[in-house]
Parts: structure tokens; sequence; C-alpha cells
């Protein structure tokens, strides 16, 4: 585990996220980086280009967080797409995001 104060690494680039627990736990809110990059395919032989947006977020913050949940990040609602898995010592957790409305 790092022994660095994490939260130097979100800094200037993080936004605000907030999540409001289906089961009804209280609001929790944190800073995460938001990354939304390009992504290419092949498709039925067709490449194709899409979006894949995920969050990075100290793991303390959003314990809980699931598949299926909202999460709104700098005043964006997006839903968790898959499990949030852990990245290298566990300091750190990706979750990937879906947009509603959208096909990411």
């Amino acid at each position: 585990m790092l022994s660095e104060d994490i939260d130097v690494f979100f800094g200037d680039f993080s936004k605000v996220a907030v999540w409001s627990p289906a089961n009804g736990a209280a609001i929790q809110t944190g800073d995460v980086i938001l990354d939304s990059a390009d992504d290419s395919m092949a498709v039925g032989g067709i490449e194709a280009l899409g979006r894949n947006t995920s969050i990075i977020y100290a793991t303390g913050n959003f314990p809980g967080l699931d598949n299926g949940e909202r999460i709104t990040v700098g005043g964006v609602e997006y839903f968790v797409r898959g499990t949030p898995r852990t990245l290298d010592d566990g300091a750190f957790t990706q979750a990937w995001l879906g947009r509603y409305g959208t096909t990411n």
C-alpha cells in the first residue's frame, strides 16, 4: 500500500463524484479521475470506434459501489458497468461507466 497521502494524486485533475447507494445508505462524495477514451474493436469483421469511460478513486471512498449503481461525476449521471476492480496494490479502484441514453 502507498505510504504517501493518496489525496495528492487527485489534485488538479479530479472531479467530484456523488453516489446515492441503491440500498438507501448515506450519500457518499469523493474525488475521482474521470477518463473517457476512444477505443476500437472489431465487430463482425468491421472496425468500430466507441468510448470507454471510467473513474479511478481511492478504494475507501465508495465502499459497495457495484454494477448498476448510479453515480454522478462532475454533474453528469452515469451507471456502473460491471464490478469495480482494485488496481495494483489496492489503494485505488477503477469502475467502468456508461451514460444513460448513449451506447457506452
